[in-house]
């Protein structure tokens, strides 16, 4: 067992390395691997949607209508592996009333390697592999919020959903900060999910048996045994996946 995972981590590497020459190749100025264990979230990043940004509420890739902070964290956790992508914009001889252009040409670059990335992990067997990118969608002109019409390629923002892209950069050898003056060039970045947690087959196995066993006629308290029993082996779920989510990110580290 120990070496069939073996060999699985070492296949899964090698797809992500080949996820990084590609968005290099792609037109991205960085790409490196990321433990999703070591990713910050935070509450905040949501209330600063809502209070401060003049985009609240225009786009459905932004608050309201995305995945809230407690549904990101749910998740997040079904991932152990991802890519950060850093996408770099000129902005030399682009004059002050160009801007907006600027960054509609910029958030659409970014979103377009992180779409193509996507299609490549999913060619990869990788079929849960899932991207964001920082900012908000600039697909269309002005969003439909009665229906997406481009909803094959519109993605959630990262920050909208409560990832701390400022941290999520710096982690992992970016530097990110506050603009305080003029600046030649702007960086953005973007998160591909890759790897999805599989968890035992034992454990499945027992919600299985768990569904039969109520459906035939048991005794009470035969049915509250199983209940009990199943309610453990839940929790015990729980704290493997957890663990092994965070041995991964603590091998990295060390």
């Amino acid at each position: 067992m120990k070496e069939g995972r073996r060999m699985q981590k070492t296949a899964l590497e090698h797809d992500l390395q080949k996820l990084v020459e590609k968005a290099l190749a792609l037109g991205a100025s960085g790409a490196k691997t990321v433990d999703v264990a070591s990713i910050r979230t935070g509450a905040w990043t949501r209330w600063k949607c809502q209070f401060g940004c003049p985009n609240y509420g225009k786009t459905l890739c932004c608050p309201p209508f995305v995945p809230d902070y407690a549904a990101t964290q749910r998740f997040l956790q079904e991932f152990i592996r991802g890519i950060i992508i850093q996408y770099t914009f000129p902005l030399n001889g682009v004059a002050v009333e160009n801007f907006a252009a600027a960054d509609l040409s910029m958030s659409n670059g970014l979103l377009e390697i992180l779409l193509n990335l996507e299609r490549e992990a999913f060619l990869q067997n990788h079929y849960k592999a899932f991207a964001l990118k920082a900012g908000r969608c600039r697909l269309c002109k002005e969003c439909n919020l009665k229906q997406c019409v481009n909803p094959t390629k519109a993605r959630p923002s990262l920050e909208a959903c409560g990832i701390d892209v400022m941290a999520l950069a710096n982690d992992n050898g970016y530097q990110a900060e506050i603009l305080q003056a003029a600046v030649p060039e702007l960086k953005i970045y973007g998160l591909l999910l890759v790897e999805y947690l599989q968890t035992v087959l034992f454990f499945y196995s027992i919600n299985c048996l768990w569904c039969i066993m109520m459906c035939l006629s048991l005794t009470p308290f035969c049915k509250r045994v199983i209940i009990k029993l199943v309610r453990k082996v839940r929790k015990l779920r729980t704290k493997l996946t957890q663990r092994t989510r965070m041995e991964g990110f603590y091998e990295k580290v060390n």
